[in-house]
């Protein structure tokens, strides 16, 4: 029985992903969230020339990789009018607009400490409805969100708050995780919230080699072709000031070795990703002065 298994890895690093090789990991595997129990999926037979024409399409998919521009990351602030903060981001063709709306909660009893809610929808081609059920991915996207966010945000400073985070995809592209969070965390910083840092985040692509003994490649940030032509994903969010990894997502099967790989090469990405963030909080900044 073959099995996709999606792992949520919640790692405990510490102030530098480089020096220490030895991770506490927390494992959580589901699959299709449904329990396994006297389950029978049927093996169906490959067509004749059925893996030609797969080796083939990947091939050329490869080839179409190897020649397309890349276009920069790039982002900008108050975007809506009505909401506290709000930030629009673009990374590997995906676009999120993203809106922050702080507001006091309404329980009686009192909380020392505010809270914060993150919902993330896609668009299709059918209109967003809020009171809909969120798709799988949807759910996924908000959660990793929700982790990666809440330790940046000050929230023993704001008691009774309820800070909302509402991001609506408008292409779905590559590293939509990763735009996710990067677009939550400059509306963040444009909503005014007393913060411990920006919370810098980036998508890792595992791509095979096409012959026998070669070494793989690692895509930062890829394209939504670059991820199905993957065997696995990453996904990190750092917190700035600390260089500690705020939450970690990883789709597919990885080694120990390939995995402590891809948490450097994804702390050096996500530095690259925060000067990236500043550069665009420093524009707004000396736009708003002029």
């Amino acid at each position: 029985l073959s099995l996709s298994l999606s792992l949520s890895l919640s790692l405990s690093l510490g102030v530098s992903l480089g020096l220490s090789r030895s991770l506490s990991l927390g494992l959580r595997v589901v699959v299709s969230g449904l329990p396994m129990k006297n389950c029978y999926v049927p093996v169906r037979r490959p067509r004749p020339g059925a893996g030609a024409e797969a080796k083939a399409a990947r091939e050329a998919r490869r080839h179409a990789l190897a020649t397309q521009e890349r276009a920069a990351p790039r982002g900008e602030l108050g975007v809506v009018a009505d909401a506290s903060g709000s930030a629009f981001y673009e990374c590997a063709g995906t676009k999120v607009i993203c809106t922050v709306r702080p507001r006091q909660t309404s329980h009686q009893s009192f909380s020392s400490q505010g809270r914060l809610a993150t919902d993330v929808r896609i668009v299709t081609a059918e209109p967003i409805d809020p009171t809909a059920q969120r798709t799988d991915e949807e759910r996924q996207l908000s959660r990793f969100a929700k982790d990666a966010l809440e330790a940046s945000i000050q929230l023993a400073r704001l008691p009774k708050m309820l800070v909302e985070v509402h991001a609506i995809v408008l292409q779905r592209g590559g590293a939509a995780a990763s735009a996710v969070v990067n677009a939550a965390a400059l509306a963040l910083a444009d909503a005014g919230l007393e913060m411990y840092g920006l919370t810098p985040s980036c998508t890792l692509a595992y791509i095979e080699a096409e012959g026998a003994g070669e070494r793989g490649t690692i895509v930062v940030d890829p394209t939504l072709a670059e991820e199905e032509l993957a065997h696995a994903v990453l996904a990190v969010a750092l917190l700035s000031t600390t260089k500690a990894a705020t939450q970690v997502l990883c789709t597919g099967t990885l080694s120990a070795d390939a995995l402590v790989e891809g948490l450097e090469l994804a702390a050096r990405s996500c530095d690259a990703t925060l000067e990236k963030l500043r550069k665009i909080l420093i524009a707004a900044l000396e736009a708003q002065s002029s």
